[in-house]
């Protein structure tokens, strides 16, 4: 299976920098990242401690051995699901950048859109990793609806 092969090779090349977990860490964040995301990751790396970023891209790594999860996850967006997303009636957050390059957009457009409940946080010349540059904002909507809300951050 090709997406197999692309996730053994990322995984490979991921391991093989392990030993200088900053270098690493900008190798696999900036990829996705845009924009002001590529600043936020980067001070990210900075002050984290060595040995976190070491096991946190050690989970990366391995994650992307589980290729059939990941094919999984991905056929749920244009599949259809085993319940109406207008049924629910939780409140849902979706965080997203619109540049980003690791999950399209369209995907969370259209499961705001499908859910009567769903605010939509979409953001201009930002990438995948939205909690580098909005951690704040979507701790602080965590914490306002804790135990009230379902949080998606794609």
């Amino acid at each position: 299976m090709l997406l197999g092969g692309v996730f053994r090779l990322l995984r490979r090349s991921l391991r093989k920098r392990l030993d200088s977990p900053a270098k690493a860490a900008l190798w696999l964040f900036k990829g996705p990242a845009q924009g002001a995301q590529i600043a936020a990751v980067a001070e990210y790396v900075r002050i984290s401690a060595p040995e976190d970023l070491q096991r946190e891209l050690s989970d990366y790594a391995e994650g992307m051995s589980a290729t059939r999860a990941i094919v999984t996850d991905l056929l749920a967006y244009v599949r259809p699901w085993p319940f109406e997303l207008s049924s629910l009636a939780t409140r849902v957050e979706i965080w997203h950048g619109l540049d980003d390059p690791a999950a399209p957009v369209s995907f969370a457009k259209r499961t705001a859109s499908a859910l009567p409940n769903a605010q939509a946080h979409l953001f201009e010349g930002e990438g995948h990793f939205v909690f580098h540059t909005h951690g704040d904002e979507i701790a602080a909507s965590i914490r306002s609806n804790e135990g009230r809300a379902i949080r998606a951050v794609t």
